[in-house]
């Protein structure tokens, strides 16, 4: 995992942004560093995110909740317009039907509920699926890389993770059409 000396590519929106709030390359360090400006940046969006949780701010239903995680299948693929329209994305989802069933859920009140939800409650909600779904997904990817050997040292032993198949990167899923 990441740690002091990391490496990361930034893009230059990413570098755009964090300019117009000080960042200056210095080797020096300081308030104003890249990284400083960058890790405050990540940091704010970090409590917005945990400060607009709908479970907190609009008091979602758990079974809501966890229902529009499980749908979310890539949520790191979501533009901002999807998550703004994030109930008809939602709705659109091959498993909607059958995850409301699961859940014992109402379909009107669980798109009210949504289409209820500012950006940043939906942004949020977004994340979450994020946080659920990214791990598996980034191991299986991990292990699908050429650059990936099970003979090597490193992953001698390990055991494969295996994801249902509409949940498995470069499938589509549950994105809408599919």
């Amino acid at each position: 995992m990441a740690g002091k000396g990391t490496t990361v590519q930034i893009s230059p929106a990413t570098i755009t942004l964090i300019t117009c709030r000080g960042a200056r390359s210095s080797r020096g360090g300081g308030d104003f560093a890249l990284s400083a400006v960058l890790n405050r940046t990540v940091a704010m969006l970090q409590s917005i995110l945990e400060q607009s949780d709908p479970r907190r701010t609009r008091r979602l239903p758990e079974p809501f909740h966890a229902l529009a995680v499980q749908l979310l299948a890539e949520p790191w693929s979501l533009t901002p317009f999807e998550i703004e329209r994030l109930p008809t994305f939602l709705e659109h989802t091959h498993a909607f039907t059958a995850g409301l069933a699961a859940h014992h859920i109402d379909r009107q009140a669980f798109l009210e509920a949504l289409a209820a939800l500012t950006f940043a409650e939906k942004a949020a909600l977004v994340d979450a699926a994020i946080q659920f779904h990214a791990p598996q997904a980034a191991a299986v990817m991990e292990l699908s890389s050429p650059r990936y050997s099970p003979n090597s040292a490193a992953n001698r032993g390990r055991v494969t993770p295996r994801l249902p198949a509409d949940l498995r990167p470069g499938r589509q899923g549950n994105r809408p059409g599919s």
